[in-house]
């Protein structure tokens, strides 16, 4: 199974600042999206899985605003 992790910024538009390819697990892309949503300054973080030409957001995460 393929996922993609994408980092968004939003700004007067969202705006994607990074993305991550992970053939391995879901679990080691909800890890990298929970990592280096802080270290990216990212607004959101989307976990796709890429199924037959077609993705699907199955996690998103967004950090803590206090």
């Amino acid at each position: 199974m393929i996922y993609r992790v994408v980092f968004t910024k939003f700004l007067d538009v969202p705006k994607n600042i990074a993305t991550e390819t992970v053939t391995t697990s879901e679990e080691d892309a909800i890890n990298i999206a929970k990592s280096k949503l802080i270290t990216l300054n990212a607004d959101t973080a989307l976990v796709l899985r890429l199924e037959g030409g077609e993705s699907k957001v199955i996690h998103r995460f967004e950090p803590i605003k206090k």
